[in-house]
């Protein structure tokens, strides 16, 4: 299975993810890929190949040198995510109020890197899709730091929001854009309500998003 996401900003910059999974009785990603560029340039690149344990991150300086790190990591079939692969693996998890799990995730610092995510399950809540309300699963993902590193580096938990009613589809996304620095920004799936002017706010997968 191939999923391909292209985001567009004000700003003029582009992004486009592409991941690659095979899927049996679970979900398993083989890999990542994900770059950004503005006026024709590109700013960061990043890529996972799962299978070979291996995970690359190029960015460019605000000189213009580009830095390139590459890192061997340990990543379980099956176990191991990122990028839209995450909201994937979430939606195979255990769907009872309060139940958590965990997932080893690639993360970006810009460095590659695998932190596990604690994933749990909260209450029903509901929101607003195409002007009307649905009810909807949140879940939150919470990186756990070991110590002593969580003494001095912290990284915020994000959260998906999937429809309440089965088959669990993604309706909300609440996460930094990709690397542990990055701002926060809300991708809604589809708009939360009828079409109106357009805003200076980042665009979604296949809907709106804003910081």
């Amino acid at each position: 299975m191939l999923v391909h996401i292209r985001w567009t900003f004000a700003d003029g910059r582009r992004v486009e993810e592409r991941d690659e999974f095979h899927v049996d009785r679970a979900t398993v990603q083989t890999r990542f890929a994900w770059s950004e560029a503005k006026n024709g340039i590109e700013l960061r690149r990043f890529e996972v190949d799962f299978g070979a344990g291996k995970a690359s991150a190029r960015t460019l300086d605000e000189k213009g040198q580009v830095k390139r790190e590459e890192e061997d990591l340990a990543l379980p079939t099956g176990r191991a995510f990122t990028g839209y692969g995450t909201a994937l693996a979430v939606a195979e998890l255990s769907r009872e109020v309060g139940a958590d799990s965990r997932i080893v995730f690639v993360a970006f610092t810009p460095k590659p890197r695998t932190v596990t995510l604690q994933i749990s399950r909260g209450a029903e809540e509901q929101i607003p899709v195409a002007g009307r309300p649905i009810a909807t699963d949140r879940y939150t993902l919470h990186p756990e730091i070991p110590f002593p590193v969580n003494l001095f580096a912290k990284a915020p938990d994000a959260h998906l929001w999937f429809t309440h009613t089965g088959p669990p589809a993604l309706v909300r996304a609440e996460q930094n854009l990709i690397a542990k620095d990055d701002p926060i920004v809300v991708i809604d799936v589809t708009p939360r309500g009828p079409a109106g002017p357009e805003k200076r706010s980042a665009g979604g997968v296949g809907g709106s998003g804003s910081k």
